[in-house]
This record gives structure tokens, sequence and C-alpha cells, in this order.
């Protein structure tokens, strides 16, 4: 019997081993990319299209640009195909509103409008005598119909995220953060650097800050805190390029800040050519951070988790 556990314990560590490894190309058959005369030009994986360059990623993980221009007419086909399967993969796992979910079946709306209907007729039909009685049935049947309604008011906007549920998201990058949480918030802390990309590489000429990536202190009273708790506000306030212009409003599972799009003067980071090939660079405090949704990390982790939190 102790022989079997032995060979049992031996087996799941040696499948561990092997299942725990590392990203790699060797057994991936890269797309072969070709100009207009149909000669191949690059090997690699789609990575991006922005602003007229198709940016590629190599066998060594080495980001290629090339001019859109250049490539076959089977090649912008391909990118079409590849841009067509990300558009419907955030299209599946896009937030549906949640006050469908909630509002009440037809079936007691109905009930309570026949109910109101029928005291309505008794107040006008009864005698001064009879509403003596009849009006404070009135009354409580709207304060309870109110106080329904309130309460399910204060459900639909009253959420609670799971610590487990956290946990499970921001697991594949524990070798990067730290999590703790107390009964209010979620804390996650990190160096803001991440391992799995290079930084900095691909950003234009004209969007260039001349910054350069240094690790940050989010740790301890510095840890991004995420509400366990969180509340939908009254009055929303959009992400645009009037509010929420400095400082991160997100914090993706590898530890990294992400920022509105916009920059602090209003301009459209991504498009002014200020961003890398993954969606980041530095701020005036050498601060890495991503002003677009860092999509690649799903490359980590399951599409049914989020890759970010605000």
């Amino acid at each position: 019997m102790k022989k079997i556990i032995t060979l049992v314990l031996i087996s799941i560590c040696f499948n561990g081993i092997l299942q725990a490894h590392t990203v790699s190309y060797d057994n991936v058959l890269l797309h072969s990319w070709k100009n207009k005369q149909e000669q191949v030009i690059a090997s690699g994986s789609f990575m991006l299209d922005k602003q007229g360059k198709i940016l590629i990623q190599d066998a060594q993980g080495k980001v290629i640009s090339i001019n859109e221009k250049e490539l076959s007419n089977v090649d912008l086909a391909y990118i079409n195909e590849k841009k067509a399967a990300i558009i419907a993969l955030n299209e599946q796992y896009a937030l549906k509103p949640i006050v469908d979910q909630h509002m009440p079946s037809n079936y007691k709306v109905l009930i309570l409008g026949v109910l109101f209907c029928a005291l309505i007729m008794l107040l006008i039909k009864a005698s001064k005598q009879q509403r003596v009685y009849v009006l404070p049935i009135f009354i409580a049947f709207l304060t309870f119909s109110f106080m329904s309604f309130k309460k399910a008011g204060i459900k639909l906007f009253k959420t609670t995220t799971s610590t487990s549920y956290l946990d499970s998201t921001f697991s594949p990058f524990y070798s990067q953060i730290h999590t703790f949480y107390d009964a209010t918030y979620y804390y996650v802390e990190s160096r803001g650097i991440p391992k799995t990309h290079e930084m900095m590489v691909g950003i234009s000429n004209h969007g260039w800050q001349q910054q350069v990536p240094i690790p940050q202190c989010y740790i301890g009273a510095n840890a991004w805190p995420i509400p366990l708790h969180p509340v939908i506000a009254n009055a929303p306030i959009p992400v645009d390029s009037i509010h929420f212009t400095r400082g991160a409003i997100a914090l993706a599972i590898n530890g990294v800040p992400i920022f509105n799009v916009h920059t602090n003067t209003g301009v459209d980071s991504y498009v002014d050519g200020q961003l890398d090939a993954y969606g980041g660079h530095c701020g005036r405090a050498d601060d890495y951070h991503y002003h677009i949704a860092p999509l690649h990390l799903y490359s980590y982790t399951t599409e049914t988790l989020p890759i970010a939190f605000c």
C-alpha cells in the first residue's frame, strides 16, 4: 500500500513539473508574412494594428513593425480575421446590464397595479365613515410597496466581491505581486514592472518622453486597494478626455496600473503614438503603466476571468 501511495505522489509531482513551463513558440507554427511580391519578410504572431503599422512578435519575443501597405493581400485578409476574432472575444464577455436581471416580474407589478386600482375605487365609492377605515389601509399599502421597491433597489446597487474570486484572478502573477485583505479592501502589492513583456518598444519618435521604467513602491500603506463592497454611484462619471486624466483608474492582474487612454493634457495617448507595443509607457516619475486594456494578459489566464479591477 505504501508503495502505491509513493508511486501516486511521484506521478503527481512529475505531472506538475511537466505542466510548469514557460511560454514558448517551440511547438507553434508561426505565421509567415509576405510582401506584395509574395516574398517572406518575417515570421511571427500578430500583436497589434497601430496607425498603419503591423506589430508582430517573432519566436525570440522580439517585436517587429511592418508597414501595412507592404503586406500581401492574403496577409491583410489574415489581419482582418484576427481583428474580427478579437472584437468577437470582447463582445462575448462584455458585461450585460444587471438592471434587467433584478427588475420585479411582470406578474408582481400587475398584482400591485390591480390592488392599487381597487383601493382607489374603494376610496372613491366609500362614504365618509368608511373612508376612516379604508384610508389607513391605502396608506399602509403605499408604504409597503415603497419599502419593497426600495429594498430591491438596495440589492441592485450593493455588491460583494469574493476574496477567493480575486485570488483566482491574481494567482497567475503571484511571483510578481503579493495580496492580502481586510473587511473592506483587497490589497495588491507590486513593483509595477511587468515581467512578461518588453517595455517602451514601439513608441513613435513623436510620442517618446525620454523616460525609463523604474520599480515603484506599491507596498504596505501604498498597496493598491480594491473595494470588496463596491456601490454603484448615483451619478456615474465617464472616463474621457476631461475626467480621471490623472492617476490610475484600474489595476491589471500583473500589478501594473492602468490609466485613462487620455493623458492629463486630454490627448489620446494611443492615437498620439505614445504607447509601446503592449499599450504602456512611463510617466514623468518613471512609473510604467498601461493606457489601454492589456489584452495580452489573457495569454496567462482564462477568458472567463478579468484582467483588471477598478
